[in-house]
């Protein structure tokens, strides 16, 4: 070995103490003074950048509270890398309104009870999803989180009435969320309800909702073709509105039928043209339908006519109508 291999294996190795050496002095109590400095900078990180995504839930402050303290009690219950969670906690606790500084929310969790959590669970039942994926966003902030943190998780989601497809469904958010990677929401596994949508979907960008609102196919109750020829159409069979999909599946079986404008007028049958039309999922989802009334130049009256979406498990059927309607009138 010569000397500057020598010398590259040594920075080597005081690289490695170093590194080491922060991961003890990470390790050690801090004293009471630096731990107040750094809750202080945490509050005010908070303040300036809260968490905002349950502003539409119009919780009270006894909500807020029960909620601050449970996660609180997580968070408290295994100190690995605490800073990092206690700020996201913090910032939460600002978004709902809460005047809780850092200090106060490690206090909150160190005081938690079992009268606190009886009480938070009759307190969090409307929000109980929301809840369960932040939680599960703090244990995995720094991507370790332990064995004793997940049961804890495991037995408030048990205790809220949650089941394995609602903490499913919260993970598949909370991992998106910590890896700024909303695609993972396409390997969720098709669920069999999704209650937990409306709470859920407020962790999610609307851009993403809006990508994943397929236009499967569109048809008139009645048109003309090129030789003026009108066809009226009739729904044979179709599947509910908000009904969970397979891709591939049929949504709607409708029928596209020659209009007989001179019925009983002829002593003969005249052939009238008929065609069946199937409109299939593209993809798995939820189906919605949506009505609009459209003027046609060469019909008096209005048209009906149907457009057929898929949608995200995390998607509503007032938010894609507005959409659908923006879109309509040339907005964007």
């Amino acid at each position: 070995m010569n000397l500057t291999e020598l010398q590259m294996q040594l920075r080597s190795v005081e690289e490695q103490m170093a590194e080491l050496q922060t991961e003890i002095e990470k390790m050690k109590p801090k004293p009471e003074s630096e731990k107040k400095l750094i809750y202080n900078k945490i509050t005010k990180l908070a303040q300036k950048y809260p968490v905002e995504n349950k502003r539409s839930f119009n919780i009270s402050e006894v909500v807020a509270k029960a909620y601050v303290s449970c996660l609180a009690h997580i968070i408290v219950a295994d100190e690995d890398k605490i800073y990092d969670k206690l700020l996201y906690l913090t910032r939460i606790a600002y978004g709902m309104g809460l005047n809780a500084s850092a200090d106060d929310i490690i206090l909150m969790g160190m005081d938690f009870d079992k009268n606190d959590f009886e009480n938070a669970c009759v307190e969090l039942k409307d929000i109980k999803y929301a809840f369960l994926t932040d939680a599960l966003i703090l244990v995995n902030i720094n991507e370790q989180a332990s064995e004793d943190s997940f049961a804890v998780i495991a037995d408030m989601a048990q205790a809220l009435g949650c089941n394995k497809e609602d903490v499913r469904a919260a993970g598949f958010v909370a991992k998106a969320v910590l890896k700024n990677d909303f695609d993972i929401l396409n390997q969720m596994p098709a669920p069999s309800n999704n209650r937990w949508a409306a709470q859920l979907r407020s962790y999610i960008p609307d851009s993403w909702i809006e990508a994943k609102r397929i236009k499967c196919g569109s048809f008139k109750d009645k048109f003309k073709d090129k030789r003026n020829i009108r066809f009226d159409c009739f729904i044979e069979n179709r599947i509910e509105a908000g009904a969970f999909l397979k891709k591939d599946s049929q949504i709607i079986v409708y029928k596209e039928k020659e209009f007989d404008e001179i019925v009983g007028l002829l002593p003969w049958k005249i052939h009238l043209e008929e065609s069946t039309k199937i409109i299939k999922a593209p993809c798995d989802g939820i189906v919605f339908y949506i009505e609009d009334k459209i003027s046609v130049s060469s019909f008096s009256e209005p048209v009906t006519n149907w457009t057929v979406y898929v949608v995200s498990y995390f998607d509503d059927y007032d938010s894609l109508y507005k959409w659908h309607t923006n879109r309509l009138r040339g907005g964007m």
